[in-house]
């Protein structure tokens, strides 16, 4: 029973400190192919992990893929100082595709995040209805199947598409990234 206890107390303490470490394995592994791709460091590969990455593994369901500068067979950029990768995140309620660039002589990445929402007609409509009527929204486009949104201030787009039944949610985020 003291074993147990022990062994509970510093599982418990690993997840209270955070970190790589206190992570599930098949999450670790995300975070280690952001360092290897990016030339991250451990600590710079976790907060970019917890800030662009980990929300979308909320589903039981999840799958991740990506690929990097290094990838393409005769790529010229694969010994680039200039990092790149591109992240697909799929799980039960959204498709979300992630782009890293990371710019090490001026010590930022520039992360493009774009997030699909497949959606009922009537949800979208409501959301098309809303973003309508929000003043920190501009319309950029507004056709019969899609409308685009731009808020006032900011590198974000809300993009609504329907057709039949059917339609998508879609949220586009740009973010500069300071690394430390």
């Amino acid at each position: 029973m003291k074993k147990l206890i022990l062994f509970l107390l510093v599982v418990l303490n690993a997840y209270a400190l955070g970190g790589i470490s206190a992570l599930p394995e098949n999450e670790k592994k995300v975070v280690l192919a952001l360092k290897k791709a990016l030339n991250l460091t451990d600590s710079q590969a976790y907060k970019i992990y917890s800030d662009y990455i980990q929300i979308y593994l909320d589903s039981p369901n999840w799958h991740i893929h990506y690929q990097d500068n290094t990838d393409p067979a005769n790529a010229k950029i694969k010994n680039s100082s200039h990092k790149a990768m591109f992240m697909s995140v799929l799980n039960d309620s959204r498709l979300v595709n992630v782009t890293f660039i990371k710019y090490p002589e001026k010590n930022q990445m520039l992360v493009y995040v774009v997030e699909t929402l497949p959606r009922k007609q009537s949800l979208v409509i409501e959301k098309y209805d809303d973003l309508s009527k929000n003043s920190k929204f501009k319309k950029a486009i507004d056709t019969t199947h899609f409308a685009s949104f731009q808020k006032d201030g900011f590198m974000s787009h809300v993009n609504i598409y329907t057709k039949g039944i059917s339609g998508a949610i879609q949220y586009e985020d740009l973010y500069i990234e300071d690394l430390d």
